[in-house]
């Protein structure tokens, strides 16, 4: 055998080992489900991906087609939508029959309950009105004991008290949910029973008439709520088949390929905690208490004094409940189906609100309910639609034209009272030491509220500024978050002052806390001078030692100016200040010429 013939038959021998060996390899269309079994159906081995994540094969019972994804088990099947469109009228027809023979008989007693709710509110009103009277006239008596000449002076002071009083009295009657509810399903008679105050033991002989009648008001009131919470009771396996009828709905709309929202709910964390609700409550009662146990007490100067402090103090204590109340059902206000679903704010809402109410400082309330506003604005002009641009900064027109409209408002009523304002400064300036009393007791009540007015106007005004500032994309998001941080405390520290101010009793405190706003004021307009001075002058010293470096003696005075302004401190007065402004004018005057 020559070469070439071994060459050849070498060749052959190693196409018959390689064939043998792929043959025996695996190929793409290797058969799956196959049997040994001859005649069996078999199919490829493929998968298909369902739109859940499911993956599927081909089915030999299926004749080889995909097996169907979970979700649409419905689809493929023509009579299994049919059957299940009609377990959902079904469904429908059941809650229809349970909800309307459970409204049959909670109708009456809602209708009962809002009449005795009612009657016990007036009741309650008269009641605390009757000890408002009271103790404005026994307080204004030991304040006025040797002023015999001076009645209108205590009548003013008597008037002004009552008032004072009566915010806190009207607060606490007023419940905390509403008498008739949206949702005949959802009244809640232990909501109910929380939105009501209890009438206090007799500690005093005053008043006992309207006590009387508010007791037993209460007492009907409650037994209204007993009914309505008994057949809830009765009701229970209905109202708990409803929700089971549901939720059963909810699986065969998305079996049928639908989606539909069985009821606009709230939001769990929108509801005010019970703790809360409790401790307003309970600060009410302590506060009626006070009052009576002051008119209990004897004459003096010094019980007169010490009512005053404590009540002051309890009734501190209420406004900050009442401020983190308000807090959270402003956040109970933005539609909950259309809230933005930004995970950074809805975090930064839920950490806020915890700190809130956990916070006790009064200063610290005032600053976290202060950014809560801002981060809910965000989130209702976020879940309006507002992504664009344009669309964004139209919602920002709309919350400002808002604002501009409160602060048209405000403006009327300031200007209302302003002439008498003007009138009682003359006149106050003008009496002599023995009147200044009687006529800042007469004039009080008209200062309270020109002050809280004008205090209303510069919150909102603030407010306007941060939708401007937030709407604004050619400031740098640092740059703006430090300016609305700056913002926001001030809005805090002018709602600090208005808290102040409704703890004001007597004619002095009103004048004391006026005079804490005013000062708040003042330092809030130097430290903005401050600010602005201080980036004018240092960008003026510094153009002057680009462009005029040769210049020695204008090099020195902005050289001094600039030493000057980074003297000024928070404690610098607004003279000083405006004083060191006039040399920055006389400067940069200079550099003009």
């Amino acid at each position: 055998m020559n070469k070439g013939s071994k060459i050849g038959m070498v060749v052959v021998l190693c196409f018959c080992i390689l064939g043998t060996i792929y043959a025996q390899e695996p190929t793409d269309d290797l058969l799956v489900h196959a049997s040994v079994n001859a005649g069996d159906v078999v199919c490829t081995m493929e998968v298909m991906m369902c739109p859940d994540g499911t993956a599927v094969s081909r089915r030999p019972e299926l004749n080889c087609e995909f097996a169907p994804c979970p979700e649409h088990i419905a689809d493929s099947i023509e009579v299994d939508r049919e059957l299940c469109e009609q377990e959902i009228l079904e469904i429908n027809s059941m809650v229809k029959e349970i909800t309307e023979r459970y409204e049959a008989q909670l109708k009456p007693l809602l209708a009962d309950y809002n009449t005795k709710h009612s009657l016990y509110l007036k009741a309650r009103e008269d009641f605390l009105r009757c000890l408002n009277q009271k103790v404005a006239s026994k307080i204004t008596a030991n304040m006025m004991v040797s002023a015999i000449g001076n009645s209108s002076k205590a009548q003013a002071t008597k008037n002004m008290i009552e008032e004072r009083l009566a915010i806190d009295s009207k607060a606490g009657a007023i419940p905390s949910t509403s008498s008739v509810a949206s949702d005949i399903l959802s009244v809640d008679p232990d909501a109910l029973s929380r939105s009501i105050i209890a009438i206090p033991e007799t500690v005093s002989e005053s008043c006992n008439d309207e006590r009387a009648k508010a007791k037993l008001a209460y007492t009907e009131l409650s037994l209204e709520i007993a009914k309505i919470r008994e057949l809830k009771q009765s009701n229970s396996p209905d109202l708990e088949q409803i929700g089971t009828l549901n939720e059963r709905k909810q699986e065969l709309l998305k079996v049928c390929g639908e989606t539909q929202n069985i009821a606009n709910t709230k939001n769990k964390d929108c509801a005010v905690p019970d703790k809360l609700i409790t401790e307003e409550q309970r600060l009410v009662k302590e506060m009626t208490t006070i009052q009576e146990e002051y008119l209990k007490a004897s004459d003096s100067r010094e019980i007169n004094n010490e009512f005053l402090t404590k009540y002051q103090e309890a009734k501190e204590q209420h406004i900050l409940i009442l401020e983190k109340i308000d807090s959270i059902n402003k956040h109970c206000e933005i539609p909950q189906l259309d809230l933005c679903q930004d995970q950074e704010i809805i975090t930064a809402i839920e950490d806020l609100k915890k700190q809130l109410l956990a916070e006790t400082d009064k200063a610290k309330i005032y600053e976290l309910k202060a950014k809560l506003d801002n981060y809910y604005l965000k989130q209702k002009i976020c879940g309006s639609g507002a992504t664009g641009r344009e669309t964004k900064t139209s919602a920002y027109k709309t919350q400002i034209s808002d604002l501009q409209g409160d602060i048209i408002e405000t403006d009327k009523a300031i200007t209302a009272v302003k002439p008498s304002i003007e009138e009682f400064k003359v006149e106050y300036k003008n009496a002599g030491q023995e009147r200044k009393a009687e006529v800042l007791a007469s004039n009080s009540e008209r200062l309270f509220i020109h002050t809280r007015e004008i205090l209303d106007k510069r919150i909102a005004e603030l407010k306007e500024k941060i939708l401007r500032i937030e709407s604004e994309q050619s400031i740098a998001t640092e740059q703006k978050q430090s300016i609305i941080d700056g913002l926001t405390k001030r809005i805090a520290e002018l709602e600090l002052n208005k808290s102040n101010l409704e703890l004001a009793m007597t004619p002095d405190d009103v004048k004391k806390s006026i005079n804490e706003a005013r000062k708040t004021e003042t330092k809030a307009i130097a430290q903005n001078k401050r600010a602005t001075l201080y980036e004018s002058t240092h960008k003026l010293g510094s153009i002057i030692k680009k462009h005029f470096p040769s210049n020695v003696e204008l090099n020195e005075k902005a050289k001094q100016l600039t030493e000057k302004v980074d003297t000024l401190t928070e404690q610098s007065s607004i003279s000083e200040i405006n004083n060191v402004i006039e040399e920055y004018r006389k400067l940069k005057s200079e550099l003009n010429k």
